[in-house]
């Protein structure tokens, strides 16, 4: 069995997409360079081999482990915007450039990456337009709706009508 400094990059990017960003940190290009051992990519940038591999093992095990189940609503809302959302707005940038990246050098052979790269593009605005509306009307409401219950206060009727609209 392969140890993980014989993978290739681009199959470790691909196994585990977080490991990415520690790809990106020491400026190993696992998109058009991901075909090369990880061992070779550290060695052709003189990087410290172990370091490298500590790092990925380190992304690789985490898991969310939040206890999702024992959270009140705002603690749930919280979590997701300061985890998910923020995961998002982190990665996608580092998604648009990629896609750029490879539609430029392999646009020519691979037409179809033109219509992957808009599709994507179009879909990633629409996620960070939803999770705006979450952000600033949905979630804020959902909290209001507990704090009414909890202090036993009535709720006025939301600004946006059915709560089916924001969602």
């Amino acid at each position: 069995m392969a140890t993980i400094i014989d993978k290739k990059v681009g199959k470790i990017v691909a196994e585990n997409f977080r490991t990415a960003k520690v790809f990106t940190e020491y400026g190993i290009d696992f998109c058009c360079k991901g075909g090369v051992k990880l061992s070779d990519a550290c060695s052709t940038r003189g990087l410290n081999l172990e370091e490298v591999v500590e790092k990925l093992e380190v992304i690789m095990q985490v898991a969310d482990q939040s206890p999702y189940q024992e959270m009140s609503l705002s603690q749930l809302i919280d979590h997701i915007v300061s985890v998910h959302h923020k995961y998002v707005e982190e990665t996608l940038p580092a998604l648009k450039f990629y896609l750029d990246k490879i539609e430029r050098v392999h646009g020519d052979r691979h037409p179809e990456l033109s219509s992957i790269r808009k599709e994507f593009f179009e879909a990633a605005d629409a996620l960070t337009i939803h999770m705006k509306k979450e952000e600033f009307v949905l979630f804020p409401y959902i909290k209001a709706m507990e704090d009414a219950k909890s202090n036993s206060f009535p709720l006025s009727k939301p600004h946006f009508g059915h709560i089916e609209n924001p969602i």
